[in-house]
């Protein structure tokens, strides 16, 4: 096709005498120029390739060869060698899903060979609306027609980088219509999914009371291996209803489980395990069930009747199994694995990774809970009645695969029931080297996104924000994505859980305050310090410095935290003396900076946390309303320091803290409109630099104030400060305040305040 040249290029196609070689003259219409090759083109398949890049000489027969052989695919595309300015090989993903397709374009355009008649069956072309990006909408539009996209990895074209390329010339233009194209997309992926959630099915009615729910992918003989050992020690007295993702290992699962009486059920299109796991609960008819992986063995007999006499006892709340850990050796023989007994799990809410982590309990003595209650079920193997389920939503709004077990256990505390070990049930969990399906990390996030986007309050979605965006920018950026397509679900889903779910946050933080074994082992054996670690408090308490870091204020509430742990009140006329330190100090006419770490918006921040973590009956509304005036004095505008302890993210803690005890306690704000629309374009520039975690979580909060259910959580020491995991044996060694001496003995309060005495 030649599009209108302006040098020799059609002399050099004529002189070429093959009567396979058809030249076709267009004038200056890519897309009709590309439309009229697929019209004109009478092959079985069709070969696409640019003009200035080069093809291997075996691209034609290894692709035709593939396509003979693999009659189900319907767009093939290869790997490629750049050529030209960058000199590298691309190996593109051999197998390619309408959410791989999403996330980015897998079929390099100029490596494809399409099967001729998918075209003509669907009248498919390119369209002139996503001019620069067409090539990736036709594939996005085909896909939703279920036609099957592969790669082969070897290289079948050179591939040439230059100034003249589409992406060079029309970045803007192909990024914006890309966008349109991918947006429709994953609209057209969620609605599939619901579709296929909701799917029709016939589940014969039964007298039972549980059923057993297995979804799975690509397992094989596993999924029997499942099957009959949940019959060997539960015989008929369960139902079983087995959910086929879509396999594609073409292994016959059917046949396998027919001799097992299952429903068995295969899913038209692949929605993922959440998906999978939510339709199954849908489609029980028994008023139990029992969620497990396709890869386990029950250890217990009658275990069934275990888990309903619980459930019948209280419906409401979610029960995890005792899980054990198996492998499989190079024989194929299941045995025990060699490592350490864990009991469920519980949740982090930390900075040093995405949030809710979740973390195995691993030792009994880490156990806080009574009764058996844990703060999240963990191990492919817990149960619920439907009722409850239904309440809590499930697994709604989740995709693909991760975060199951938190979202549920989130909701089942949030709403007042909670989660239950059953240590008497023992399931073995096989742990494979490789998952039957590939990870994509931006979708594990997404899922736990929708967690805090539809359960946190705003300061801790604001933290679970900066994390991902600090992590990696670019997984941040898809996740972003994927929660504006799906933004109205997870709207409805948010509102239904605040109306739903009346516990307060701070105690599900509480249910999951646990530490690991190792800094249980070092609280544990460095107790014995604090004696030392205490007398060192008092005589820093002499210091006439009223600030959070090395003054009074800090020392004020690790000694009201030290006397929490104790239940004691032994200090209670010290505490008095440094609280009166640092209310007669706070007046209009004293000079201090604005400072965290050293001045007002740090000493406001640690009354603030006094008054809401129940250590002072006093509302310091005199001395907060001094920081706020003094605040106001300085222009965030003037300020260019964006660091936490010195700068703007200091001002921007203090102000979101404020304003949520002014919001919650009903009070006249303060703050004018002139001054916090100049902060709010503080937190604006503070975002747009390469701002500290807290300053970039602050800044994020600020700009969310004023809207639906805004909420600040109590503020802890971990949202200000990294506390000191290690002081010196000599205490000659010792440095003062919340970096030294003081903060190492309020991070082993706050660790021995995890552990059972």
């Amino acid at each position: 096709m030649d599009d209108g040249s302006t040098d020799n290029s059609r002399d050099i196609v004529r002189s070429y005498h093959d009567k396979r070689i058809r030249l076709i003259e267009n004038r200056h219409d890519y897309i009709g120029s590309l439309n009229k090759l697929l019209d004109e083109a009478k092959g079985k398949y069709i070969a696409r390739m640019d003009a200035d890049d080069v093809m291997m000489p075996y691209r034609l027969a290894a692709q035709f060869g593939y396509m003979e052989k693999h009659i189900e695919v319907g767009v093939l595309g290869g790997g490629f060698q750049q050529i030209g300015q960058l000199h590298s090989k691309f190996k593109p993903l051999h197998k390619v899903s309408m959410q791989d397709m999403i996330n980015t374009c897998c079929m390099a355009h100029p490596t494809v060979m399409i099967r001729t008649s998918v075209l003509k069956q669907y009248e498919l072309h390119y369209e002139e609306d996503f001019k620069y990006a067409e090539d990736y909408r036709l594939w996005l539009q085909m896909m939703k027609h279920e036609i099957i996209f592969h790669n082969i990895t070897t290289p079948v074209i050179k591939y040439r980088i230059s100034n003249n390329q589409i992406t060079s010339r029309h970045p803007k233009e192909q990024k914006e219509r890309a966008d349109i194209a991918k947006k429709d997309g994953a609209k057209w992926l969620l609605e599939k999914i619901k579709k296929v959630s909701y799917e029709e099915v016939n589940i014969p009615s039964s007298t039972n009371l549980l059923t057993v729910v297995i979804p799975f992918l690509n397992e094989k003989d596993e999924v029997g291996n499942t099957v009959r050992s949940i019959r060997n020690t539960a015989g008929n007295h369960v139902d079983i209803i087995t959910i086929n993702d879509h396999s594609d290992d073409n292994y016959d699962y059917q046949a396998d489980l027919a001799k097992f009486k299952v429903t068995y059920i295969c899913n038209s299109y692949r929605i993922g395990a959440a998906a999978s796991k939510e339709k199954g609960t849908r489609l029980v008819r028994t008023p139990y069930f029992l969620l497990l992986d396709a890869h386990m063995r029950c250890f217990t007999l009658d275990w069934h009747n275990t888990i309903v006499e619980e459930l019948q006892k209280n419906d409401r709340q979610i029960l995890c199994c005792q899980a054990k850990a198996l492998e499989k050796n190079c024989k194929n023989i299941v045995h025990e694995r060699k490592v350490v007994t864990t009991y469920a799990a519980y949740l982090l809410f930390d900075y040093n990774y995405y949030i809710p982590d979740v973390h195995w309990i691993e030792d009994k003595k880490l156990w806080r809970l009574p009764d058996h209650k844990i703060a999240c079920v963990l191990g492919a193997c817990y149960a619920a009645s439907k009722r409850y389920w239904k309440l809590l939503r499930g697994m709604e709004g989740l995709m693909h695969y991760g975060s199951e077990e938190p979202y549920i256990s989130l909701k089942a505390w949030l709403e007042g029931g909670g989660c239950k070990m059953l240590p008497e049930v023992i399931f073995g969990h096989i742990y494979r080297e490789t998952p039957p399906y590939r990870l994509v990390t931006a979708q594990m996030r997404y899922n736990l996104f929708v967690i805090s986007s539809t359960l946190f309050p705003t300061s801790l979605q604001c933290w679970a924000n900066t994390i991902a965006y600090k992590r990696n920018k670019s997984i941040y950026s898809d996740i972003q994505f994927w929660l504006s397509v799906n933004k109205e679900n997870l709207t409805q889903l948010r509102q239904y859980y605040a109306d739903t779910f009346h516990t307060n946050f701070e105690d599900v933080l509480k249910v999951n305050n646990a530490i690991d074994l190792k800094k249980y082992d070092m609280a544990r054996h460095e107790k014995k310090r604090i004696p030392d670690l205490l007398e060192f408090l008092i005589e820093s308490s002499r210091t006439s410095c009223v600030n959070l870091w090395e003054g009074c204020m800090g020392l004020l509430i690790v000694l009201c935290e030290y006397e929490e742990y104790l239940h004691s009140d032994d200090h209670t006329s010290l505490a008095g003396e440094l609280l009166e330190r640092i209310t007669t100090q706070i007046t209009p006419t004293a000079e201090f900076s604005l400072s965290f770490a050293h001045g007002l918006c740090g000493i406001g921040w640690g009354l603030i946390y006094m008054m809401r973590n129940g250590f002072a009956d006093m509302d310091f509304s005199e001395e907060l309303s001094v920081i706020d005036l003094k605040i106001m004095e300085r222009d965030p505008k003037r300020i260019t320091d964006y660091s936490f302890q010195s700068g703007i993210g200091g001002i921007l803690c203090y102000v979101t803290n404020r304003l949520f005890l002014l919001q919650k306690n009903e009070k006249e704000f303060i703050f004018d409109t002139r001054y916090l629309d100049s902060l709010r374009e503080a937190a604006k520039r503070a975002l747009n630099e390469d701002t500290d975690f807290r300053t970039h979580s602050y800044a994020l909060l600020l700009l969310k104030y004023n809207r639906d259910n805004w909420h600040v959580l109590q503020p802890k020491w971990k949202d200000v400060i990294d506390l000191p995991t290690f002081l010196p044996q000599n205490p000659k060694n010792w440095k003062n305040g919340m970096t030294g001496a003081v903060g190492y003995l309020c991070n082993l309060i706050q660790a021995l305040q995890c552990t059972i005495e």
